[in-house]
């Protein structure tokens, strides 16, 4: 197999944090749209609508924005860049690192020896002096420059290195698990891998055991399961740390888009649904990006035992043909960044299916394991954190809060198609609200599109669907309504008071 280089960087994001270990002639179906080359040395991938471009100079070489129609937005001026996430990019010049905002201002000043890829809710890892923190997107050092090692927050807790060892933070910088791991992952989905003398475990945001550590290597969760190695093979587990796909396969990959997984057997790649039903048979060589969009790139082996990439659906069939000089990105918003042997190798491949968004952009919601204190008082709502924020239902807030100072009514306006709160205003009962479910556990959560009205007033707030009913952050609802909300870190509780006003954190 032929060694990717210069094009590599594209990929950072393709398999985010997976262990991952060219091309005239056309096989297979579909249809290519004409290229528009890009005029520049090298692309990076789309990422809200931006992409790094490199220019290449006589000594150094410089990197820049476009927008997806290729226009300059930033000039090439940097060292190095990476993507925009979050609204902020990671950019070097003269030797220390950055991030900028779109339109190339630095909204963290460039005085770092190295950075992380991306913000992740709000925060970036920096280094200074050799040792890692974190800075938020004014440039403030947030958390002090203690660790070996720094990783993304995800539902407010971050694994970082200290004495050699691995534990977790919070966001004010404090120890929630403690240092005792010899490698740790990311959380996701309520679930963290962390390894112990070799072999890896699973435990929750509490540092809880949840499966003993057994397997040699493991993926972080991915749609409720996660691909682990046993004794040799892969399989997968459930959040609980059940078997539920046992594990006879070469190599596995997370669930993604479409809940299809990669695996292999006996050298080639296809795709498996979460009850073990090969849907695409194995006949790949590698698969290099996840399903986005509807499409994943893979290669295949023709009959002269060279290799040729293309896209497949998730059916298996070739939407853009296999070709030796085809290499790409993921689709993001209807584009894919690609390089072919063409005149200028780089350009916007559109999606071909025509689809920008297959699936809504999900997020992890996990049961909150905070205790909820209101005006003194213990409750119980059916909260969920959601990348490290707390989420309320409407009524459910709305119930707990009647009768106080801060209390509101909810209506809906069926002709507008409006949510409408009215303060200081008795609520009024529709029943089912602080109803225990029975089924309060990690679910997937999409983007919420209600709107909302406060005192005829249009308000803005963070909101999620689960199960058919919106969850709102509290921290919006709270400074809407004026009412104060805190958390104390050490008995891991959340207050609010009615009788003071709102505060930002």
């Amino acid at each position: 197999m032929r060694k990717l280089v210069s094009f590599l960087f594209v990929f950072t994001l393709v398999f985010s944090m997976m262990a991952v270990t060219n091309a005239n002639e056309a096989s297979g179906s579909g249809s290519v749209p004409q290229p528009e080359y890009l005029p520049y040395a090298e692309v990076g991938v789309l990422s809200e609508g931006l992409a790094w471009y490199m220019e290449a100079g006589e000594e150094t070489d410089s990197f820049g924005f476009i927008d997806t129609s290729g226009k300059i937005v930033i000039k090439a001026r940097f060292e190095a860049a990476g993507i925009f996430h979050d609204g902020l990019a990671p950019v070097r010049i003269d030797g220390l690192w950055g991030y900028v905002d779109k339109t190339g201002q630095f909204a963290v000043p460039p005085i770092y020896t190295g950075v992380g890829r991306v913000f992740e809710e709000g925060f970036a890892q920096v280094v200074k002096d050799d040792k890692w923190g974190y800075v938020d997107k004014t440039g403030k050092e947030v958390i002090a420059f203690d660790y070996e090692d720094t990783n993304p927050f995800n539902n407010g807790l971050a694994p970082v290195k200290k004495n050699e060892k691995y534990g977790y933070i919070n966001k004010e910088g404090k120890e929630v698990v403690p240092f005792r791991y010899e490698a740790a992952s990311v959380f996701s989905e309520g679930r963290a891998m962390v390894k112990i003398k070799d072999k890896w475990g699973v435990i929750d945001q509490n540092g809880i055991e949840i499966e003993k550590p057994k397997f040699e290597e493991a993926f972080p969760y991915s749609r409720g399961l996660a691909a682990v190695k046993h004794e040799g093979k892969w399989g997968y587990i459930d959040l609980s740390g059940r078997e539920v796909i046992r594990a006879h396969y070469d190599e596995a990959r997370p669930f993604q888009e479409g809940d299809l997984a990669p695996v292999q057997i006996d050298g080639k790649w296809g795709y498996v649904n979460k009850e073990d039903t090969m849907i695409i048979q194995p006949q790949f060589i590698d698969v290099y990006t996840v399903f986005s969009e509807g499409l994943a790139l893979v290669s295949i082996e023709n009959e002269d035992e060279n290799e040729m990439l293309g896209y497949i659906d998730q059916t298996g069939k070739a939407v853009v043909p296999y070709s030796y000089d085809l290499l790409g990105s993921s689709f993001s918003g209807g584009l894919a960044t690609v390089a072919d042997g063409g005149q200028g190798s780089f350009y916007f491949m559109p999606n071909p299916l025509n689809v920008q968004t297959q699936e809504p952009q999900t997020q992890s919601a996990l049961p909150s394991a905070s205790k909820v204190m209101i005006n003194g008082r213990e409750v119980s709502p059916e909260a969920y954190n959601i990348g490290g924020n707390n989420f309320f239902k409407l009524r459910d807030l709305a119930m707990l809060l009647n009768g106080s100072d801060k209390g509101f009514e909810v209506g809906w306006d069926q002709d507008a198609k409006v949510i409408r709160l009215i303060t200081s205003k008795a609520y009024t009962e529709v029943g089912g609200e602080l109803a225990a479910t029975g089924q309060h556990s990690v679910k997937q959560a999409a983007p919420a599109t209600a709107k909302l009205l406060v005192n005829s007033e249009e308000a803005r707030f963070t909101a999620y669907t689960l199960d058919g009913n919106n969850y709102f952050k509290l921290r919006d609802l709270a400074q809407a309504l004026d009412f104060n909300v805190s958390w104390d870190a050490a008995s891991n509780a959340l207050t609010i008071d009615t009788k003071s006003g709102y505060q930002p954190e």
